[in-house]
């Protein structure tokens, strides 16, 4: 269907875009306040295992899209170790083990045990970054389109899991996904958000439409004075 086609295409481009800004921002700034290693190593292991998966069913579309983002992500482990968040060896460790991981649960059993390992891994590998971002710590360190695009695209797939009749995928997403409408939501506050853009952060258009999107908004109370 031309829809699940679309839906697929979008989710997969966002994919691979979303943790480009992020990558960006941390080797830039070497801020890393509020990235989760634990998020981080368990996307690792995650991308890892279903490259294994990809590489022994020959399937090209799951190999390019998680290469792409092992690499990427390899790079931000890199980044978490010039910010002094990892030691070096913590850095290699990370990235070492979740292909050897990978490849061993391969190797030692069958491809689809790869994929079960990265669909579970899946499940649950923005829980660190949402206990994160609950527990009231900094989240400056996130970079803000990669956040937004970490909500985007899992609501895509969700789509895509809809319109191909795929409760796997449908599920996983929607769970990915209000994963990340936690963290969007913290790092991203929408009074704070349209405020800034309505002084201008992303220039004049924006600001108008944001201005008038925060005029309908309910006002805060204000306390009362004497």
């Amino acid at each position: 269907m031309l829809s699940a086609a679309v839906f697929c295409s979008v989710a997969i481009t966002l994919s691979l875009l979303t943790q480009l800004p992020q990558v960006l921002r941390s080797l830039r700034t070497r801020a890393t306040e509020g990235l989760s290693t634990g998020t981080v190593a368990l996307s690792l292991l995650c991308c890892a295992s279903w490259c294994a998966y990809g590489l022994a069913v020959l399937d090209v579309a799951q190999v390019a899209n998680n290469v792409v983002n092992l690499a990427l992500l390899a790079v931000l482990a890199h980044a978490l170790v010039l910010a002094g968040a990892l030691r070096p060896w913590q850095g290699v460790a990370l990235v070492a083990g979740a292909v050897g991981i990978a490849t061993a649960v391969v190797g030692l059993t069958s491809p689809f045990a790869a994929a079960t390992l990265a669909a579970a891994i899946g499940f649950g590998a923005k829980v660190p970054q949402v206990r994160v971002a609950l527990s009231g710590a900094p989240l400056g360190g996130l970079a803000p389109l990669s956040v937004v695009l970490g909500f985007v695209s899992p609501t895509l797939w969700a789509g895509y899991g809809l319109a191909v009749g795929d409760p796997v995928v449908l599920l996983a997403s929607v769970f990915s996904g209000a994963l990340s409408a936690v963290i969007l939501w913290r790092r991203l506050p929408p009074r704070r958000t349209l405020g800034s853009l309505s002084a201008g952060r992303l220039g004049p258009r924006v600001a108008r439409v944001a201005g008038a999107v925060d005029t309908r908004l309910p006002q805060p109370a204000r306390p009362a004075t004497t």
